[in-house]
């Protein structure tokens, strides 16, 4: 009342001929006697324009009044619903929206990198409307969302309050942010303190709705219970001549009429009801200046209000095409210590946290700022400490963290014992999976007691169960999935992951031609060609001087044949006497010798690579029966990635199903992940064998809600247990225990499995028993055929002829007589 009266006498100082005369009442917040008070001004003072209510249903009531009669309503509302004002045209909001400090908040909480907050609101719409959605939006700029959505009580009723407070109390998440009217609020921190909230490890952030007003009505109990809160509030300078000369007049005013109160310094309050009477002081002057008939209507009253602009105390006065005033982008942070509060700095939209501002006169030099509120310096938190608290609390024995377990296919990672007489809790839950989770218990700096729970369904609906906050946190051999990625976050991966295809390790060098398979058939044709070739050249220089090269045909043909072989694989070779001939030999031989090594090198790998590594392609399966595990993501990474048909895949509940069900061929082959495989193999190797490509996926890793304030300390945990080596030794320890001892044919064992049999070579042996048996016979026979006829005379040499045509002479004699 004191500022609006100032005003009245600063806008006419100079004038003696007209004053507006200013109307006071007081309707106690009653949205009843605002009306009531409406009406009376209305229709019996005859006011032209109408400034005042802070609540909304006040102004609800006086703003119906006002466009009914064209008058126009300036209110002090803070929020309000959405559309509110377009219904009524001539109610009109004179204090800046505050909206712009939801992005303070969400500044302060990214500083700290909180990930969760619960908000208070008192529970009307207007709250509801205007500052949730803002909140949720800047929130989302710094990785945080709102856990809990708590509406106060509007009636105060403190058991409601307390049963609220409970329910907050048991959730981990320990940022607060309060939205309400003072009374609210100042009732909210008493209950809060009185049930440990306000301990240490909590945080509280009021908006300025509450700050505003702290330094004037709050009471020393009031300031007691909210020990450690960060407020926001209202800027607006205190340097400028005009804010001084209006704070110095309005404290001398109040101390005359309160002479009683303690605080006669002007606030939040008095700035915007002066600057909304002086508004409307502008426009009257303005219509009295143009003195015509319309002027002096209440649309054309409203028109110059909302097209006024000045300088007002809080800052801008100009209202937009949208009928608000430009938004606030300063705000003042303040924290609640002692009997009062200090001022930590300041906020804005273009330069984020400073100590002072820079357009401020008493800017100090080398001012700097920063999004980080660390450059305002120490924060008295809740409970004392100035370090930064956590928000979050950790769980209790009340309340242990629910860890959800899933049913896995191979106990080595997860096994879920039960106690024979109750089938509803485990008795024991261990594996692998459940070692690296422990092993990274003990490397957090803090402790927290848990609880496991088991699941029989589907990986990815164990995973959905953290969004819905069914359990707290999934440990087991779980996939990093990206559709996953949607209802949960995910620590470090602590193994690889990818799928690999398993088959039954046949005997695959029982080929019977598997000794010919190292060269081409050109190759050996060409190798045969040049042995008969080289063999006919020695013989053609050597048989002139050496005998033993002479005699009849088919004495010839063999000592070529023996020629052949025995230059290559005898230590002397046959005795060569022509340096002819010892030249075809040396080039004979290192082509031999290059053919040979390659042979056995080409051999080796057919026998060896070709049996640990198949060439199986993936395409080759389609129309095959395939296994993989119950609920696992690969079935449909099968489906609908690697396009095989449904129907023709397998769901094994078991890892001992998978040996025997790929020894009887009810499936061609095992899609695995790679820790599975790697498991699998460790106790099967003897008779199964990984094959084809890895389809690589995120790894296993251990699964928290979003934005759960744990990941970051397990994340960085599991990075130094991989890098020391700690999970390479739990994975050793778990592979040991079998040692390849598992096996599905008794045949076989691990030296048999690489070991050589007699059909990879019975070719050879044939050949060679062929050819024995052969000349055998034919020895037998052309001796018992000499025994019954005598033997044929002929001349083996005759030196006088030519020996080329005495050979040609013998070829065709014995064709005449074999004709």
């Amino acid at each position: 009342m004191i500022a609006m009266q100032m005003v009245i006498d600063d806008f006419y100082k100079n004038s003696s001929n007209y004053k507006p005369l200013l109307h006071i009442r007081n309707s106690g917040g009653s949205p009843s006697q605002a009306a009531f008070a409406a009406v009376d001004l209305i229709e019996k003072k005859k006011v032209q324009a109408i400034v005042g209510m802070r609540s909304f249903d006040e102004a609800a009531f006086v703003g119906e009044l006002g466009s009914k009669d064209q008058i126009p309503i300036l209110s002090f509302v803070g929020t309000a619903p959405s559309g509110a004002f377009k219904r009524w045209p001539f109610l009109v909001r004179a204090i800046q929206p505050k909206h712009e400090q939801m992005n303070t908040i969400a500044a302060i909480i990214g500083t700290w990198q909180w990930r969760k907050v619960n908000l208070l609101y008192e529970g009307i719409s207007s709250a509801t409307a205007n500052i949730i959605p803002p909140l949720l939006n800047a929130l989302q700029q710094v990785n945080c969302e709102i856990e809990n959505l708590v509406p106060l009580p509007l009636d105060q009723q403190p058991t409601l309050l307390t049963l609220q407070l409970e329910q907050l109390k048991k959730s981990q998440c320990r940022v607060f942010i309060v939205h309400s009217s003072f009374s609210a609020a100042s009732h909210l921190f008493r209950e809060a303190k009185k049930m440990g909230m306000m301990e240490e490890g909590s945080v509280w952030i009021t908006t300025s709705v509450i700050t505003d007003l702290l330094e004037y009505y709050a009471n020393s109990s009031d300031i007691s219970s909210m020990q450690g809160v960060v407020g926001i509030k209202s800027y607006f300078s205190q340097s400028t001549d005009r804010f001084r000369s209006f704070s110095l007049r309005f404290r001398r005013k109040f101390r005359v009429e309160y002479p009683k109160e303690k605080r006669p310094c002007p606030g939040i309050y008095s700035l915007q009801a002066y600057d909304a009477v002086w508004s409307v002081t502008r426009a009257l002057e303005a219509g009295r200046k143009e003195n015509t008939a319309s002027s002096h209507g209440g649309k054309e009253l409203l028109e110059r209000i909302l097209g006024g602009s000045f300088e007002g105390l809080t800052g801008k006065f100009q209202f937009t095409k949208s009928d608000e005033l430009t938004a606030a982008e300063t705000f003042q942070l303040i924290n609640v210590v002692g009997k009062s509060y200090r001022e930590l700095g300041f906020w804005s939209k273009n330069s984020g946290f400073s100590r002072v501002l820079s357009n401020d006169k008493e800017v100090i030099q080398n001012n700097s700022n920063t999004s980080s509120m660390e450059i305002l310096g120490d924060v008295f938190w809740p409970g004392g400490p100035l370090l930064p608290p956590r928000g979050w609390a950790l769980p209790n024995s009340n309340d242990p963290l629910k860890i959800g377990v899933p049913r896995s296919a191979f106990p080595q990672f997860v096994d879920i014992i039960y106690d024979d007489f109750n089938k509803s809790e485990p008795k024991l839950v261990t594996g692998h999976a459940i070692e690296v989770f422990k092993e990274v218990l003990t490397r957090l700096p803090y402790k927290f007691p848990y609880r496991f729970i088991p699941y029989n369904g589907s990986y990815d609906s164990l995973v959905a169960q953290l969004s819905n906050k069914t359990v707290d946190m999934v440990v087991g051999d779980t996939s990093i999935l990206a559709q996953r990625c949607d209802h949960a976050e995910f620590s470090q991966p602590w193994s690889d992951s990818g799928i690999q295809m398993v088959m039954y390790r046949k005997k695959l060098n029982n080929n019977a031609w598997l000794v010919v398979k190292p060269f081409t058939k050109k190759l050996w044709l060409t190798t045969t060609g040049i042995n008969i070739f080289n063999g006919f050249a020695i013989w053609w220089i050597e048989h002139k001087s050496n005998p033993e090269l002479g005699g009849s045909f088919w004495n010839r043909i063999g000592t070529l044949a023996w020629l052949i072989f025995s230059t290559i694989f005898s230590r002397d070779g046959h005795k060569i006497q022509n340096n002819l001939s010892r030249m075809i030999l040396v080039g004979w031989l290192l082509v031999a010798i290059v053919l040979m090594q390659s042979y056995v090198a080409n051999l080796t790998t057919w026998l060896t690579l070709s049996n640990l590594n198949p060439d199986v392609h993936i395409s080759s399966m389609k129309n095959k029966v395939i296994g993989c595990d119950t609920g696992s993501f690969i079935y449909d990474y099968l489906v609908d990635v690697l396009h095989f048909s449904p129907k023709n895949i397998k769901a094994i509940s078991s890892h001992e199903e998978y040996p025997l069900a790929l020894k009887r061929g009810e499936i061609a082959a095992a899609f695995l992940t790679s820790p599975h495989v790697k498991l699998f193999l460790s106790k099967y190797c003897k008779d199964f064998v990984s094959i084809g490509p890895i389809y690589n996926f995120g790894g296993f890793g251990l699964g928290f809600p979003r934005r759960s304030p744990m990941l970051a300390d397990f994340s960085k945990v599991i990075l130094e247990l991989i890098e020391t080596g700690r999970i390479q030794e739990l994975e050793n320890e778990m592979l040991r225990f079998n040692n390849c001892s598992g096996t599905v044919d008794s045949k076989f064992n691990s030296e048999e499995a690489l070991r050589l049999d007699l059909t990879s070579f019975r070719v050879i042996f044939i050949l060679s028993f062929g050819i024995s048996l052969v000349c055998l016979m034919v020895f037998l026979i052309r001796s018992m055929w000499r025994r019954i006829r005598p033997p044929l005379v002929s001349n083996e040499h005759h030196p006088d002829k030519d020996e080329f045509f005495m050979f040609a002479s013998e070829l065709s004699n014995t064709r005449r007589e074999y004709s």
